[in-house]
């Protein structure tokens, strides 16, 4: 499976990189802000990230056939409560992204 990461933070896109990597997928990184986004089965999006329209990107991602993981923090109640998240499959606190992306990842629909 092939996962897209929308991340303008450093440190969280190293960090899920290795953990798709070592569940035996193949990550891609770019930034919610790109002008072209790749194409992929799964997205993991960044709820709290910088950009605007997030709710745009992913809609964009859906509506490609790109199953959208939305993640944040636990205590930012309004950014799980977002358009964005609204749009997403599935929405993950940051900790749930670290440490069961496994099990979210497994509920991705992949159509050959």
């Amino acid at each position: 499976m092939t996962v897209l990461i929308l991340e303008d933070n450093l440190l969280w896109s190293a960090r899920l990189k290795r953990t798709i990597e070592g569940l035996g997928h193949r990550a891609l990184v770019a930034s919610p802000l790109a002008a072209e986004i790749p194409q992929a089965d799964a997205a993991i999006v960044n709820l709290s990230a910088a950009a605007p329209n997030l709710d745009v990107v992913v809609t964009a991602l859906r509506e490609r056939g790109i199953h959208v993981i939305g993640h944040a923090g636990h205590k930012e109640r309004e950014v799980h409560e977002s358009p964005a998240a609204a749009l997403c499959d599935q929405v993950l606190t940051n900790s749930q992204a670290t440490y069961k992306l496994e099990a979210a990842l497994a509920l991705v629909d992949i159509r050959v």
